[in-house]
């Protein structure tokens, strides 16, 4: 079971490959929601599925520390993205100073338009995010450009 320690240090936390499953990305969630020291935090290709996916992504309406979340090849679907973006589209709106989540990536998670057009609409209302990874998903050029676009125009 994750859980935190007031006194630790950690500031980077290296997990991928290391088959986490759903259940697993529940509790790193929890853990995710009271850190305040862990900066970027790796799960990529852990099985996270929707469910754990969408659970991280739930944490960031909590956890205001965390600047870079790698999610890759975890099968999280439309479903985590939209989870994911509504914490960033928060972010931006009621937490302009404290959003620090800056670099993102969601490479080869069977993303559609569905999770890309979600993730445009937090861009739009959170200027933070410098990088998004989108590679080997299922979304069109013209919202991938459009992603690029916003990513690039930011102040």
């Amino acid at each position: 079971q994750a859980h935190t320690n007031k006194s630790s240090s950690v500031e980077q936390l290296m997990l991928s490959h290391n088959r986490i499953g759903p259940n697993g990305g529940r509790h790193i969630a929890q853990a995710l929601k009271s850190n305040r020291r862990i900066r970027e935090l790796d799960l990529s290709h852990n099985m996270l599925g929707p469910s754990g996916a969408s659970c991280v992504g739930m944490s960031l309406n909590f956890n205001t520390s965390l600047s870079n979340l790698r999610l890759s090849a975890n099968a999280a679907g439309d479903e985590a993205s939209c989870f994911i973006a509504e914490a960033i589209k928060r972010q931006g709106s009621f937490l302009p100073h404290l959003s620090l989540l800056c670099k993102l990536d969601l490479s080869s998670n069977n993303i559609t338009d569905v999770g890309a057009q979600a993730l445009i609409k937090a861009l739009q209302r959170n200027s933070r995010m410098t990088e998004l990874k989108l590679d080997n998903n299922k979304i069109n050029t013209t919202l991938f450009d459009t992603i690029h676009v916003l990513l690039h125009t930011s102040p």
